[in-house]
């Protein structure tokens, strides 16, 4: 069992079903970032382009503008804070245009929110759901780590080896473990002792080949 209770194949299975919920959202961005626009434009051109010319007009469209930046920085940053405050700004500039529109395009007018308030709940949708997806364990690859997989693969040695230690099948590994057993000795094996330092790479290994000791007289052979 790996962590947080699952074991390798749920985990496999379950980052899969990450991946590919993190790709939808992204498409639902991408998406979102045309949308944004277009609903934007449709306001500017069919319901404030009839007050061209009034400070209305300029202060609604100077909003808008404002509105257009914000949410496109909420899209890029995937958080919902810029879009509040885009969805702010697109109504004071709502309302400052119902100031200047004339009475006879009215009806038109009204209707030309409802494009930019149905685009700012979409967003405000997938913005909740990528934060759901951002708080689960792998975000954002969703892929099990080198780290990960080499830690489990130390944990099922040790697991391994203690239960050799506990079945009698081995024994714990002596102080002097790298000295020579009775090869005919009958009883448990020790377990490798844990290598905790540098240096102890070199416990149980000869590196070092005495030098070759010349007797007076002998010739040494060619």
């Amino acid at each position: 069992m790996s962590m947080n209770g699952y074991s390798d194949e749920e985990r496999d299975r379950r980052y899969a079903v990450m991946r590919d919920r993190k790709k939808q959202l992204e498409t639902q961005y991408g998406i979102l970032w045309i949308a944004v626009f277009l609903a934007h434009a449709l306001m500017l051109y069919i319901g404030l382009d009839n007050s061209r010319g009034t400070t209305a007009f300029v202060i609604a469209t100077s909003f808008l503008t404002a509105s257009t930046v914000c949410q496109f920085c909420g899209l890029y940053r995937k958080e919902r804070r810029e879009t509040i405050i885009g969805a702010g700004a697109a109504a004071v500039s709502y309302v400052c245009g119902m100031f200047s529109v004339p009475s006879a395009v009215m009806l038109t007018y009204i209707l030309s929110i409802l494009p930019m308030a149905g685009v700012i709940a979409w967003t405000m949708r997938v913005h909740k759901k990528w934060e759901d997806l951002s708080e689960q364990e792998g975000f954002p690859l969703f892929k099990v780590s080198l780290n990960q997989t080499g830690q489990r693969a130390k944990t099922a040695e040790q697991i391994t080896k203690r239960a050799a230690i506990a079945e009698g099948v081995r024994s714990d590994a002596s102080p002097n473990a790298g000295d020579m057993q009775d090869l005919l000795d009958t009883g448990a094996q020790a377990a490798a002792a844990e290598l905790t330092g540098y240096h102890d790479r070199s416990r149980h290994v000869s590196g070092v080949q005495n030098q070759r000791t010349i007797s007076s007289g002998d010739m040494d052979e060619i």
